[in-house]
């Protein structure tokens, strides 16, 4: 099933917007977005990448998308 066209629209203006603060993201958050959704790795994965607890991966996840969309409404 697709998405309604307004949904899509949004979520293409969402990843042109990341797109365009990507660079001013620190290196662990950029690390972090791009290992769980375009890598499509595991919290336990990316837990071994950073050297932390698998079940700290959520929250440190959550603080980059945090990061990302702050410095996307700037």
């Amino acid at each position: 099933a697709f998405a309604p066209i307004e949904e899509q629209i949004a979520h293409s203006d969402s990843l042109a917007r990341l797109a365009q603060v990507w660079d001013k993201l620190d290196e662990r958050s950029r690390y972090l977005l791009e290992a769980r959704y375009i890598l499509e790795k595991t919290d336990a994965d990316i837990a071994t990448d950073l050297g932390i607890q698998a079940k700290s991966v959520r929250m440190a996840l959550t603080r980059a998308r945090k990061v990302a969309r702050g410095l996307m409404k700037e």
